[in-house]
């Protein structure tokens, strides 16, 4: 694999062996302790299962080549333990959570044994989650979810963790395109020009155009919906014009492996954090697909790992102790503040949790990032009056702090989108304080911004622009003045505006 001018990777579809793909089944049988057909097919590193089975006849068949006895079918008993082991693991047990669990068998297995889930759970005497909507609850819902972004797809349905699941729309309502219809929401009917349009406008906003960027952008189609019509994702970057058919070239594991051996051994590989900086070498995201973990890679580099090794349990019971200390108690505490009194780093908790502001949910802090608040302007408006007027402020209006103790998100979120404290209390009809003479404008900003979009020759990232000199604004000044909790929509404005 080559990485072309525009930082992305990319691979050409190849031809396994029967050999090859036995290899890849008992290599990802070692990472993982497990094989199934879902957890197989999840893995992008490896072959596709329909590969599998038309080479050998079956899935089991294929097992059976790797010296596994397939299981043909689940105890009563085995599905219980699984129940319960989900229950134990998440605190809740939906059809959504328990299919995305590749340890445990299949939702249809339960459903097959127990003839409803419902019925497996309350069996099981577990409490009832996802089936118990309504038909008008899950309306509600999708209305909601709507109105608070406005949008709806199923990717955004799919990260927003207050609404049911898909798979519940789609068995109250025959299919997502029904419950659209029926609802009178809006949906997007794609076709290959649409989904082209989508990759192009992608690229525009964020200088380049790579697979986990794009699948991580609720604004645009899924991964899967550019397979659909272009074949693979490969082949819409190739007919698209964003790289040439003959940069693409795979890495095998094993070549891969000898490669990063070699930098080991000239000092170039020391840390994960290094692994980007590499050169001829693909960035630290591809690498990972292949064995999951560094904690894995390094064994098998033979370089000195870490001497603390971190559990998900390890890291959520530091916080428990830490949140009882008197100086954090009932507090908001800071990724800053739990390095500081832990040694758990921020990469740690990404690692292990995806991003801190999923690590602040599953442990219930309350400092929630700025572009997770979904409310609408009005329901802001309509809070914060309440809360004034409940502190007996319905004059001069509540405080950044009061904000922040009463709703439990960053007070920011107000500055941003009403333009400041005051504004807001302009809207409102309330008491002004005297304010200072603004430093920019907002035009002043959207030059400085281009003027270093052209400089860099791409958008900058927030980290990037923090570390910008203190001539330039900061980034909650610059998300205030476009009244937005997101970089991406302030670029889009900066970029639109010159036709980029």
């Amino acid at each position: 694999m080559i990485k072309n001018n525009m930082g992305v990777f990319m691979a050409e579809k190849i031809e396994y062996t029967n050999e090859e793909i036995l290899d890849q089944l008992r290599d990802f049988l070692k990472r993982n302790g497990n094989i199934t057909v879902n957890s197989f097919k999840a893995d992008k590193t490896v072959c596709a299962v329909n590969t599998v089975i038309r080479r050998f006849g079956s899935w089991n068949k294929a097992l059976k080549k790797i010296g596994l006895t397939p299981k043909e079918k689940y105890t009563k008993e085995e599905i219980v333990e699984q129940l319960k082991d989900c229950y134990r693991k998440n605190g809740k047990v939906t059809v959504h959570i328990f299919d995305a669990d590749k340890t445990l068998c299949s939702s249809s297995v339960v459903l097959d044994r127990f003839g409803s889930w419902t019925k497996a759970l309350e069996e099981v005497g577990l409490p009832q989650n996802e089936y118990h909507y309504t038909k008008e609850e899950i309306a509600e819902q999708l209305r909601g979810h709507y109105k608070r972004n406005g949008k709806i797809n199923i990717k955004t349905i799919s990260s927003d963790e207050t609404v049911c699941s898909v798979s519940t729309v789609k068995k109250n309502f025959g299919s997502w395109e029904k419950a659209m219809k029926e609802l009178g929401l809006p949906q997007r009917i794609y076709t290959k020009e649409k989904v082209a349009e989508e990759l192009k406008d992608h690229y525009r906003r964020n200088g380049r155009i790579a697979w986990d960027s794009f699948e991580s952008d609720k604004t645009v189609c899924s991964t899967k919906t550019v397979e659909k019509y272009f074949g693979s994702w490969s082949k819409a970057l190739v007919e698209l014009g964003f790289t040439e058919p003959k940069e693409y070239v795979e890495y095998d594991k094993e070549k891969l492996l000898l490669l990063l051996k070699e930098k080991v051994k000239s000092g170039e590989l020391k840390k994960r954090g290094d692994i980007d900086k590499l050169k001829g070498i693909p960035g630290d995201k591809y690498i990972m697909k292949f064995w999951g973990t560094w904690t894995e890679l390094s064994e098998l580099l033979e370089v000195e790992r870490p001497r603390i090794h971190y559990t998900k349990e390890k890291i959520i019971k530091k916080y428990e102790k830490m949140k009882y200390m008197e100086e954090y108690k009932d507090k908001r505490i800071s990724g800053n503040e739990y390095k500081k009194v832990t040694g758990v780093d921020s990469k740690t908790i990404i690692s292990y949790f995806g991003s801190w502001n999923k690590f602040c949910k599953i442990v219930k802090n309350k400092n929630w990032y700025m572009s997770e608040i979904n409310y609408t302007n009005e329901e802001l408006l309509e809070m914060y009056m309440k809360l004034s007027i409940k502190l007996g402020k319905e004059e001069i209006g509540a405080t950044g702090k009061e904000i922040e103790k009463e709703f439990g998100f960053n007070s920011g979120v107000y500055m941003i989108r009403f333009g400041g404290m005051n504004n807001l209390r302009r809207k409102l009809n309330l008491r002004v304080e005297k304010n200072r003479e603004s430093k920019y404008t907002k035009e002043e900003i959207k030059k400085m911004l281009f003027k270093k979009y052209k400089e860099y020759g791409r958008i900058l990232t927030s980290k990037e622009l923090k570390e910008l000199n203190e001539e330039f604004p900061g980034v909650t000044t610059i998300l205030k003045y476009f009244e937005t909790t997101k970089m991406t929509e302030v670029w889009s404005e900066v970029l639109k505006r010159k036709k980029i």
